[in-house]
């Protein structure tokens, strides 16, 4: 889970900055309690390699709030985790607030998910051989290509 946030008036380079301190790809970005916003790494990365061609020193004023990624999806903690994984695959989600009886109380990456993944692989033992050709197939059919030799 998100361990910060930022407030959509940070300067992209104070986000860049927390991220590499916090050592996150994600950032939250909250406003009046809500989160509104995540503003992503690569995001960042892209705008400064944009920005920087053209504006000289001036990327240091540009804000997350100008550039985040809203609104946020949300979620009741209750929901289901497959649910959650699910949606953030079919729709490239990169982070969505979990909600706590309408308040938002955290904030969880596709790192997280890794973590939960990992931590269930560790329980049940699975071996990427048990999930491989279904992986392999449901690729090729999603990007209608042929996969032949690996």
């Amino acid at each position: 889970m998100s361990r910060a946030n930022i407030h959509p008036e940070t300067t992209l380079a104070r986000a860049y900055l927390l991220m590499e301190n916090l050592k996150c790809h994600n950032l939250p970005v909250v406003s009046e309690d809500r989160v509104v916003g995540v503003i992503a790494e690569r995001d960042i990365n892209h705008l400064i390699t944009v920005y920087s061609q053209g504006l000289q020193g001036q990327t240091a004023r540009l804000t997350v709030g100008n550039y985040m990624k809203g609104p946020v999806k949300k979620v009741d903690e209750h929901h289901a985790l497959e649910a959650v994984l699910r949606m953030m695959l079919d729709q490239r989600v990169g982070a969505v607030v979990i909600e706590r009886e309408g308040v938002d109380t955290a904030c969880i990456t596709r790192d997280d998910m890794l973590e939960i993944l990992a931590d269930i692989a560790k329980e049940s033992k699975t071996k990427v051989i048990d999930h491989f050709q279904k992986i392999l197939n449901k690729q090729t059919l999603k990007n209608n290509c042929l996969v032949e030799n690996l």
